[in-house]
């Protein structure tokens, strides 16, 4: 019995995405590059890392590299090699090169290496041109799949971070190198929709109609609520069926907070709390969890006048922030498309909305002081 909440899920536990995926799978048979698009805590990475793994297994070569945790340009040259060659499964990394280059000559898989590409010694330099290594790093992509014979599917996540390394030039690098290779075929992810929409979908965008754009919505009840009344059942939760339809009505699909009230549902069962299979004791427990986020982001939007009094007025849920707020205060369009970008709001078929069913939750009974008894 494993419900995973806040890391990455792949196989039975990645829950509600196939038709993501088959499409995905589709694409990239055909050799057409694709942008996964959702705010935070969506299953981004973990859709990457099922496609990923499920191409590896088909005899592609794959690749992944996290753009998050890249500090500087030299370090992504250096996983992005890493991760080409991990595909031979050879038993040394482009990042020993800084201190054990001379050991690693001893290594015969390391001379072979070097033998077709030279580029690699630069690793060990004491002052190599970054630049130069990360476009030999993104040609490698390319070259290694050619010279094994092989299809080369490279996931990128958190692509949009990209931007901190240097902004606009490293994009046109990556740009210039990916447009004129033939093998291989990309899998973006990012979070920031104002940054990925920048990069992959603007009029004067570098990588304009270079990937399809699929943006991941929650997922459906059809498919979740099974699933969670699965998990409740064997946990041994007593009226499973009615607590995962209560759950689901609250986060509405909400990947990471379904998961995450299944969760704590069964932690509180192994902890003698029965009490806290009701749902308003087990969203004040949430509350607790999850606390240091949500005040974060509280503080990263009410600092910000207008930003704040449409997040409040979305928050109470009594008609649209373009009836009930003041234009000639509030500029609310350019606001809600703010919001938007930084992935804080989505907009359905009739309204704005918050994505963050928890945060909702927590600005209405902490902020607006409403009875959220359930």
């Amino acid at each position: 019995m494993i419900i995973t909440a806040g890391k990455p899920v792949t196989g039975a536990q990645l829950i509600g995405r196939e038709k993501e995926v088959r499409l995905i799978g589709e694409y990239l048979d055909m050799g057409q590059s694709v942008v996964l698009m959702a705010p935070r805590r969506f299953g981004k990475t973990s859709l990457l890392l099922e496609m990923l793994n499920r191409k590896k297994a088909a005899g592609n070569f794959t690749l992944f590299v996290d753009f998050f945790s890249t500090p500087d340009l030299f370090s992504l040259a250096a996983e992005i090699a890493t991760q080409v060659l991990s595909n031979k499964k050879w038993n040394w990394t482009v990042h020993q090169l800084k201190n054990q280059i001379f050991e690693l000559l001893k290594n015969i898989q390391f001379r072979q290496a070097v033998d077709q590409y030279e580029f690699i010694v630069g690793f060990g330099q004491q002052h190599p041109d970054e630049w130069e290594l990360l476009a030999e790093s993104i040609r490698f992509i390319e070259k290694f799949g050619r010279n094994h014979e092989k299809k080369m599917i490279a996931g990128f996540d958190e692509f949009g971070d990209i931007e901190k390394l240097d902004g606009d030039r490293i994009v046109k690098l990556f740009r210039s190198e990916l447009q004129r290779q033939q093998k291989s075929v990309y899998l973006f992810a990012g979070s920031y929709e104002s940054v990925m929409n920048r990069i992959f979908a603007d009029k004067s965008s570098p990588f304009l109609r270079f990937a399809r754009v699929i943006k991941l919505g929650n997922i459906a009840g059809e498919d979740f609520i099974p699933y969670i009344e699965a998990r409740l059942q064997e946990g041994a939760i007593d009226a499973p069926g009615t607590l995962a339809r209560e759950i689901f009505d609250f986060t509405d699909g909400h990947p990471y907070y379904t998961q995450l009230l299944a969760q704590q549902t069964l932690v509180f069962q192994r902890t003698l709390k029965p009490d806290h299979r009701r749902m308003s004791n087990l969203l004040e427990e949430t509350l607790y969890v999850e606390k240091d986020y949500l005040e974060r982001l509280w503080e990263s939007i009410s600092g910000n006048r207008q930003q704040k009094v449409v997040v409040l007025s979305l928050a109470e849920e009594k008609g649209s922030p373009y009836t009930r707020l003041d234009k000639n205060k509030i500029n609310i369009s350019r606001t809600l498309k703010q919001l938007s970008d930084a992935g804080h709001i989505t907009h359905n078929t009739s309204h704005h909305c918050l994505v963050d069913p928890l945060f909702r939750y927590w600005i209405r009974k902490t902020i607006l002081k409403i009875d959220e008894s359930l």
